[in-house]
């Protein structure tokens, strides 16, 4: 707590909790001793609004007019953090907390004798808008958005465009604001891809089969491989299996299926939403699950039914086998579903 430097500052956590946790503690220098954006990607119950408090206290110590504004997706949380932070820094600091209506004539009052502004992407988004003829927008210091890991879902585009515009904004006043961005961190299926292929081949070793889906030379992959900048796919490819995601560029994508199609290498992995766009067949598909987190509704849902369709339909290679043979990973409560299907 000691680190805050501020005897008032230190006494808005000193009842709640002793010290601060490993992920408050790491963002501390950031947040809260800089005006450089961060962005914080962290586990769901680790506090991160407290992070975001740092940014608000540091702005205090530099200016006590500066102002910041929080904006949320979910409408839950916009009134919570507005009675937390009612007390924290009105309450004790005497800072305008305020919260949008939605209203345009009343927002622009509020904003006006608001030190922090609490909103939801939308009502910002109305207000923003017109930044050019209402200054107050232009006089905001921090900009505070949480849940970023929704900019995937229904109301994502909102969440882009308003970041979007307060990066615009700073570029066209010539002064800086600070955007901290707070997100839940999800399953990395770029990741996910890197590691099922090293998982495979560490399988393989096991076997003391090292290049057992590996079906030429490797002077022959030389040539191929000198055109890759990711390190991992190298050495995976040396050993017969690749992998396909996002972060491939087109020409890394184009070089794996190439590969794949010819027989030089035997297994690829890949993500989920790349089943509409590979270009490559096989005698047999492993689909790992049939469930995906939609980060607009915070739960597991079923992939669609087009998409395992398609998923399904790249066993298929009719000049060369007589039939394809495709594997579902599923609940069992789901077998009988597929089976409709397939």
């Amino acid at each position: 707590m000691s680190a805050l430097r501020n005897s008032a500052f230190e006494s808005l956590y000193q009842d709640k909790f002793p010290f601060f946790n490993p992920i408050q503690t790491q963002l501390f220098n950031a947040v809260y001793n800089s005006d450089d954006n961060v962005f914080v990607g962290a586990p769901i119950g680790s506090r991160k609004t407290i992070c975001a408090e740092f940014a608000v206290l540091w702005m205090l110590l530099q200016s006590s007019e500066g102002r910041c504004v929080y904006v949320t997706p979910m409408e839950a949380l916009v009134e919570q953090v507005y009675m937390d932070w009612y007390e924290k820094f009105q309450d004790r600091f005497n800072k305008n907390v305020v919260l949008l209506t939605g209203e345009t004539s009343t927002d622009l009052k509020l904003l006006a004798k608001g030190n922090i502004i609490i909103s939801t992407p939308e009502k910002w988004d109305i207000l923003s808008w017109q930044w050019k003829q209402w200054k107050n927008v232009q006089s905001i210091n921090f900009f505070v958005l949480n849940e970023v890991h929704l900019i995937g879902g229904e109301n994502g585009t909102v969440l882009e465009v308003i970041c979007s515009r307060m990066c615009c904004i700073s570029s066209q006043i010539e002064r800086p604001i600070c955007i901290v961005a707070l997100s839940s961190s999800l399953s990395n299926t770029k990741a996910q891809t890197c590691l099922t292929a090293i998982d495979i081949l560490t399988k393989c070793a096991a076997d003391i089969q090292w290049q057992r889906f590996l079906h030429c030379t490797e002077k022959d992959l030389i040539p191929y491989l000198e055109k890759l900048s990711d390190t991992t796919l190298k050495e995976t490819l040396l050993n017969g299996v690749g992998y396909l995601h996002e972060g491939l560029s087109p020409m890394e994508r184009c070089l794996v299926e190439q590969l794949f199609s010819s027989g030089a290498i035997q297994v690829v992995v890949a993500t989920r939403s790349l089943c509409w766009g590979m270009n490559v067949a096989a005698y047999l598909v492993i689909i790992m699950d049939t469930q995906y987190y939609n980060g607009n509704i915070h739960a597991y849902v079923d992939y669609p039914i087009y998409n395992m369709l398609q998923m399904v339909g790249h066993a298929n290679r009719p000049l060369q086998d007589d039939e394809g043979h495709c594997v579902i990973m599923c609940q069992g409560s789901k077998k009988d579903f597929f089976k409709k299907f397939i």
